[in-house]
């Protein structure tokens, strides 16, 4: 058998721990006669773990290191096939979420072991941490846990559905051409555009709208980009939605893997993937999905564009037209509250173009801290049995350290800085 094993700290075992475990199995699978492959940067490693992706931007160091872990699992993969891979929970996520949204690593067999100090590290009566970073990595390990189990099917039951694309506009006619190309151009078949024209005055985006061929416009009064989503929504034709705002773009490839892991497991709602900024910022954002403790007061979740199953977005009632923004955070928790998985695949789903007319550098620090607590206020009930105490705590944290999560508010932060506003 060829079996890689990976722990980020390969203790020994007289203090014991989940890294002395991992190092004991790794000792006995090559005194058995396997071909073993230890993974860590420890000095006992066999092979390091790939260095870190120096463009993309996380929530946690945990997901930046579970990324090393894929990287290195992908090229060991390539060389010659892996019969089995055994890992610390937390550090298995993005291979996890590669099998199960991908196929990738198809017929490994994928072992999830729970993470546990060395003996002294822990004193008897330790509660979590309440932490950003701790509480990121507790949801790592959790959903490694619980779907290094699972086992796709190898012929998704989606495939040939017809997906539409909803478009709106809105006084961004420019943006508009290029962004149905990169729909035409993504690779997928069948598949319908609708652009939704917002009420559009400004002559340039008028006349873009008129010279559109081969796609289906909406016109109506402006009523905010909620609103023109849903209208577009209703208008689709497809078995699948995928928003697309008229200054993004699809990258090639994106939608039919995402069509596929749809068809893998009727428990996702919808599939999105990473984020690649482009223009006034450079870099690949990761999203998380929903995050116990976080996700009510830190937007966890990807950005508008993704793979959505139309009768899904049907059921939790489409888009809030009453929020001005954060009106993708407040569908996700919903599909979240409804029972669907809001899904991240390890892949790059959408080019987000950032521009200073881009909708999140116009909001204010006052309008962010409003519409976050709008939120809180309509989703407490996510809240549970434990109260607001684990929130609070990790609110603390947030606040103490001065977390800023969003790219958009450090850019106009550092702007406003060199320019000497304060």
């Amino acid at each position: 058998m060829r079996v890689a094993y990976v722990s980020r700290e390969l203790t020994d075992g007289a203090r014991g721990g989940t890294g002395a475990e991992i190092y004991s199995r790794a000792c006995a699978a090559t005194e058995a006669g396997h071909e073993v492959h230890l993974i860590s940067d420890d000095p006992r490693g066999t092979r390091p773990l790939a260095p870190a992706r120096a463009d993309h931007r996380y929530l946690s160091g945990a997901q930046a290191h579970a990324d090393r872990v894929y990287d290195t699992l992908r090229s060991l993969h390539a060389d010659a096939p892996l019969d089995a891979i055994e890992f610390v929970d937390a550090e298995g996520w993005t291979v996890v979420r590669a099998r199960r949204l991908l196929g990738e690593f198809a017929g490994v067999r994928l072992v999830a072991h729970p993470g546990r100090r060395p003996d002294g590290d822990a004193t008897p009566d330790a509660t979590p941490d309440a932490t950003l970073d701790a509480a990121v990595e507790r949801h790592l390990a959790d959903y490694s846990r619980r779907h290094a189990v699972d086992h796709p099917p190898s012929a998704p039951s989606e495939a040939g559905e017809l997906v539409s694309v909803v478009i709106p506009v809105w006084n961004q006619g420019r943006y508009l051409p290029a962004a149905v190309d990169s729909a035409r151009l993504c690779g997928y078949r069948p598949l319908e555009i609708v652009v939704v024209d917002d009420g559009s005055t400004e002559p340039e985006t008028v006349a873009a709208l008129d010279t559109l061929a081969g796609v289906t416009v909406i016109r109506q009064a402006h009523k905010g980009l909620p609103a023109a989503r849903n209208a577009g929504i209703a208008a689709a034709r497809g078995a699948f939605v995928m928003p697309l705002d008229a200054d993004d773009l699809l990258p090639t490839g994106f939608v039919e893997r995402a069509v596929a892991a749809l068809g893998r497991d009727p428990r996702i709602g919808c599939v999105a993937g990473e984020v690649r900024n482009f223009g006034l910022l450079e870099h690949v954002s990761v999203p998380l999905g929903y995050v116990p403790d976080v996700s009510l007061v830190v937007n966890t979740f990807p950005r508008a564009t993704a793979v959505f199953r139309a009768g899904v977005l049907a059921e939790v009632g489409g888009y809030d037209p009453q929020l001005p923004a954060y009106e993708d955070w407040d569908l996700y928790l919903r599909l979240h509250k409804a029972g669907y998985a809001v899904e991240c695949a390890p892949l790059v789903g959408q080019l987000y173009r950032r521009h200073p007319d881009s909708m999140t550098f116009r909001q204010t620090d006052a309008a962010r801290i409003a519409l976050t607590q709008r939120l809180l206020r309509t989703h407490a009930d996510l809240l549970g049995d434990g109260g607001a105490l684990p929130l609070l705590l990790t609110l603390v944290d947030l606040w103490k350290s001065r977390y800023e999560p969003s790219a958009s508010v450090a850019w106009q932060r550092q702007s406003l800085a060199l320019a000497g506003v304060e």
